[in-house]
């Protein structure tokens, strides 16, 4: 892999006193954004989190959020909307403000999207009933389960992965950027030879998450499902996938073989 890689907060809930989201919308595009940020740094304002939801360029309408962190600043956040609204052309600021003590919200955006579609976000907890609890009230029973649920979607996602190719893509380049944008893998390198696929992934979530169990055997059955089914399109034919190294009992990653 070779990158010192940081998370990503994907803040739409932000824990800490006096903080307030700002929405600006804007028909000056790019131009409006440097120049609130411009006069942010002016009022010498803590920034805590930013997002575009939306594309943003010179001369268009658009709209972009962020919150503020006004816990040791002796401007109070309407003020600071006066200011932006003031300095800067051809905005609009609308407050979010605290929806709990301690607790901010953006509740300007709604729903949430990813690559087109509808989207919502899950945190470990929600991933460990998932992944590692339906295995312990079920058995092999929730394994198989794991696994059919995984193939559906690598069945699924098969098609939307070969209308994103543009020109001569390689499907499997596409997989491996989906998994990795939606946080699922850290990296995947995929070899195809004739009939058979060797795919090492590293830091999946099933099998992180899979590390606290202290297992001796391969761990993963949602993902090798999502690898059969995303395989058995490709190959055109019902395949087989073996996980041949596993993190969860030691390995340095995962890897998957594809018959």
């Amino acid at each position: 892999m070779g990158l010192n890689r940081k998370p990503l907060n994907l803040d739409r809930i932000i824990i800490g006193e006096n903080i307030y989201g700002f929405l600006v919308s804007t028909s000056r595009g790019i131009d409006a954004v440097s120049d609130v940020f411009k006069v942010l740094s002016e009022l010498n304002l803590t920034l805590v989190h930013m997002a575009i939801p939306e594309p943003v360029s010179r001369g268009s309408k658009g709209s972009f959020m962020f919150f503020l962190d006004f816990s040791k600043s002796e401007m109070s956040p309407f003020e600071a909307k006066r200011a932006l609204e003031e300095k800067v052309p051809g905005i609009k600021v609308n407050i979010a403000e605290p929806v709990l003590p301690g607790v901010t919200l953006d509740i300007f955006h709604f729903p949430l999207m990813f690559l087109g579609e509808r989207a919502v976000i899950f945190r470990e907890k929600i991933l460990k009933a998932w992944f590692i609890n339906i295995r312990g009230r079920f058995g092999t029973g929730g394994e198989a389960f794991l696994f059919y649920e995984g193939y559906i979607v690598g069945d699924s996602i098969y098609d939307a992965c070969h209308r994103m190719c543009i020109g001569e893509c390689d499907v499997w380049s596409v997989l491996r950027a989906v998994l990795f944008a939606s946080g699922m893998v850290e990296d995947m390198s995929v070899s195809v030879d004739y009939e058979r696929a060797t795919i090492k992934v590293w830091n999946n979530i099933e099998c992180s998450l899979g590390k606290e169990k202290n297992v001796n055997k391969p761990f993963s059955h949602w993902l090798r499902g999502l690898l059969a089914g995303f395989g058995s399109r490709f190959f055109g034919r019902r395949v087989s996938v073996v996980e041949t190294k596993c993190i969860a009992k030691g390995d340095p990653y995962c890897e998957f073989v594809i018959v």
